[in-house]
């Protein structure tokens, strides 16, 4: 267990908090730096009776976020809280003005995270970690099934669980099992594809991640980590910028990469050779490339760009089904990569 779990637990507030999948995209867009910068992690509310006293200076603030297709919510961002950005308080712990200004007027407490500490995650099941808490509102406790807090892995989500989570509420039981999921959060992988050349597999790609979070990992793709449509990574998108930011903070958090391979990958496209960069780890052209530390491929059509580098480097995989792959995966994950403390 880690040392922050044994550090925490016992001495401060943990408070679990909710934001709709239609959502997650402009909280993160308010919350975007200049190039070079670390994200400001900020959480506004108009919660007067949780959110309010309870997420203060020393707490830990939880992000949960809805998924599609009636998954199970994900963890989307833990937050260290060291203060509050409330009116009329004159400290802005170095936010930008214009993000100030921003969730002050839309909210009426905002809770500030230590960017060395606080951290967004790439999607994720989170249903086991949450199944295995007991959570108040107010003068209500309570695990989400109704029933006991659930041991890891024994008890199946259900959509109506998720309803309560849209007010935030406080961890009363041991924090533990999301503690646990955080743990995990190093065993993250990018999947690299080419969207021109998957438009009619791109509900299977989507799968794919989902596989992924089931095994127990941690994947950053760009249509769940934007939603809805915030992932087209187009010069014509005013966020293209946010997208980028966005997937090199993740692409540095991820120690495996998955390509999907057809033929068009690590060509140049609309908004240059995005599959080229990631494949590479040359994302910053500032700094030296710096590729995960695994590197799988997923073949539909061979590539001349990676035709000769999956011979000498690379896990190379086709035919298989996606809980296949992530099973595959997770076995190379757990036997190198140890839990985050």
């Amino acid at each position: 267990m880690s040392r922050e779990y044994h550090h925490t637990v016992d001495r401060v507030p943990h408070v679990v908090a909710y934001v709709s999948r239609s959502k997650i995209t402009d909280w993160k867009r308010l919350m975007s730096p200049r190039t070079g910068k670390a994200f400001p992690f900020v959480y506004g509310s108009n919660d007067e009776n949780v959110f309010a006293p309870m997420v203060k200076e020393g707490s830990v603030l939880w992000v949960i976020g809805a998924s599609p297709d009636e998954r199970p919510p994900s963890l989307v961002a833990r937050m260290n809280v060291i203060g509050r950005l409330d009116p009329p308080r004159e400290e802005t712990f170095g936010i930008p003005e214009a993000v100030v200004r921003t969730f002050r007027k839309k909210f009426d407490y905002i809770a500030v995270g230590d960017s060395s500490k606080s951290r967004f995650y790439g999607y994720n099941n989170a249903s086991h970690a949450l199944l295995g808490l007991v959570l108040k509102w107010v003068h209500k406790e309570r695990t989400l099934s109704g029933e006991k807090p659930c041991p890891q892995g024994t008890c199946v989500w259900k959509p109506s669980y998720a309803t309560p989570l849209n007010r935030p509420a406080t961890i009363v039981s041991d924090p533990k099992p999301l503690f646990d999921l955080n743990a995990r959060a190093d065993r993250c992988v990018f999947i690299s594809w080419k969207r021109s050349d998957n438009w009619t597999r791109r509900e299977s790609i989507r799968k794919l991640a989902y596989a992924l979070a089931d095994a127990g990992l941690f994947t950053w793709l760009d249509v769940l980590a934007f939603p809805p449509s915030i992932s087209r990574k187009t010069k014509m998108d005013p966020d293209a910028k946010l997208v980028q930011r966005l997937l090199n903070y993740g692409y540095k958090r991820c120690k495996g990469l998955l390509a999907i391979e057809t033929k068009e990958y690590g060509e140049m496209g609309i908004s240059g050779n995005w599959t080229e960069m990631e494949w590479t780890g040359n994302l910053d052209t500032d700094k030296t490339p710096c590729p995960p530390l695994f590197r799988w491929v997923y073949r539909f059509d061979e590539s001349a760009f990676l035709a000769d580098l999956v011979q000498v480097h690379n896990r190379l995989m086709s035919g298989m089904e996606w809980n296949e792959v992530a099973q595959f995966i997770r076995g190379e994950m757990e036997a190198s990569v140890p839990l985050h403390e």
